[in-house]
């Protein structure tokens, strides 16, 4: 009779030690945010899709991820109302019309996000 309070006790203890690892766990997850390893969790999200482009509200830094592969594409800094565009058909980022070295190829049936980080913020 002894041995199974016991045991019951430890299986409770099990479960809410389980229980808390998992909430930590999920926590460390929401804080870490979305943004992928490189980006800073400051970055927002500027534009995404498969031909994503957008224009910087300001000067500041800005990254390409294909998020189909999960690989950084491209990076950079901008000024002011520049325009940032991702053209896979055409296979290259563009910063105003002008291409930006990119670290691999890339697809037309990707999806890719920009993310934007002001400067000073």
């Amino acid at each position: 009779m002894a041995r199974s309070t016991y045991c019951d006790k430890m299986l409770r203890a099990m479960k809410n030690f389980c229980r808390v690892a998992i909430l930590i766990t999920c926590g460390a997850m929401l804080l870490a945010g979305c943004a992928p390893m490189g980006v800073p969790y400051s970055a927002k999200i500027c534009s995404q899709g498969q031909h994503p482009g957008c224009t910087s509200s300001g000067p500041g830094s800005f990254w390409v991820y294909d998020k189909t592969a999960r690989a950084m594409v491209a990076n950079g800094s901008v000024d002011a109302n520049q325009d940032i565009s991702v053209d896979p058909a055409g296979n290259h980022v563009t910063v105003d019309g002008n291409p930006i070295p990119t670290s691999h190829a890339l697809d037309a049936g990707h999806d890719y996000v920009i993310y934007f980080q002001q400067a000073g913020k």
